[in-house]
């Protein structure tokens, strides 16, 4: 089925299998971060989040609260980083609502409102 309303936000959603592909990638950060234990593990993480930011820039370049929602999660997989590189006890875990509040954000059932 083609919907044709001439964005090519709409043309890579469709192209892509949007809401799927989005869905798998998020799914597949928050595995990769979820189990990371060691520093390679979590530096390893972030090839899968570069996948997903990469698709998130091209999908949605223009929609200024889900580019917002992907740079507080950056901040926080960075921070969970830092805590990895210095072998804290608990790294920072605030990642997962970031990311859950991503997936949110990508959901065909959100308004363009939010």
């Amino acid at each position: 089925m083609v919907v044709r309303s001439g964005t090519q936000t709409d043309v890579a959603k469709i192209s892509m299998g949007y809401p799927d592909k989005v869905f798998a990638l998020i799914d597949n950060v928050h595995s990769a971060f979820s189990a990371a234990k060691t520093i390679e593990q979590t530096e390893a993480a972030w090839d899968y989040f570069h996948v997903l930011e990469a698709y998130i820039e091209r999908t949605w370049p223009h929609e200024p609260a889900t580019m917002d929602t992907l740079r507080r999660l950056i901040s926080s997989l960075s921070t969970f980083t830092m805590h990895v590189r210095q072998r804290m006890p608990s790294p920072y875990n605030g990642w997962r609502s970031d990311l859950g509040l991503l997936r949110s954000r990508v959901s065909p059932n959100v308004s363009e409102n939010g």
